[in-house]
């Protein structure tokens, strides 16, 4: 429970930190921040894998369960991050792209955070056999390698199309979706190999 509460205050705190270095168009600064969460919660990650798989060999579906979490912590971020971004700058509220687009992403990221943390509360009260893959680890498997796929396609995407060059009206917003997608990537990357490594021991 603590441990949730500080992931919660210290998420918030960043997004605040994100709107104020936005506004005061602090590209640098606003990406290292952004970097340094996602980098936070994959590292996390890792450490809580390593740990799980050092002592004790957890149910495929109780590994999935723990990287759907943090999956949840960096779509759930990447959600109020934008949301607060546009709401609180009314600079960037005048654009056309803000009254079209800007609810479309916000809905996208928190809808993932959603659907990962009932995934996540689904896995961890999976009862099946620990050595048995059931359909709901497999899904867990598809997904982990589809989002690995798409989350590098869009940094890919984000970096051919120049819209990681500070001249970029939202800048900001692309700062978080392309290391919202790193986050993603790399915990997709670790439940993976996780899973590789208990498969194996």
């Amino acid at each position: 429970m603590l441990t949730m509460i500080g992931w919660l205050i210290g998420l918030l705190a960043s997004v605040a930190l994100l709107v104020f270095l936005t506004e005061a168009n602090s590209y640098v600064p606003h990406l290292l921040v952004s970097a340094l969460v996602v980098a936070t919660i994959a590292v996390a990650a890792f450490r809580r894998n390593k740990l799980e798989l050092s002592q004790a060999r957890l149910s495929r579906s109780k590994l999935a369960s723990i990287n759907a979490v943090y999956m949840t912590l960096i779509w759930s971020w990447g959600a109020v991050a934008l949301a607060a971004t546009y709401l609180f700058l009314p600079e960037l509220q005048q654009l056309n792209w803000w009254r079209k687009e800007w609810w479309q992403f916000v809905a996208g990221f928190g809808g993932a955070g959603i659907l990962s943390a009932i995934f996540a509360y689904a896995l961890n009260a999976d009862k099946s056999p620990d050595d048995k893959e059931t359909t709901l680890t497999k899904w867990a498997r598809y997904l982990a390698i589809a989002q690995l796929i798409a989350m590098v396609a869009t940094m890919l995407g984000l970096v051919i199309d120049g819209k990681m060059d500070f001249g970029w009206v939202d800048w900001s917003a692309n700062n978080i979706f392309f290391c919202g997608a790193a986050g993603l990537a790399l915990v997709s990357w670790i439940a993976l190999s996780s899973q590789k490594a208990r498969d194996k021991s």
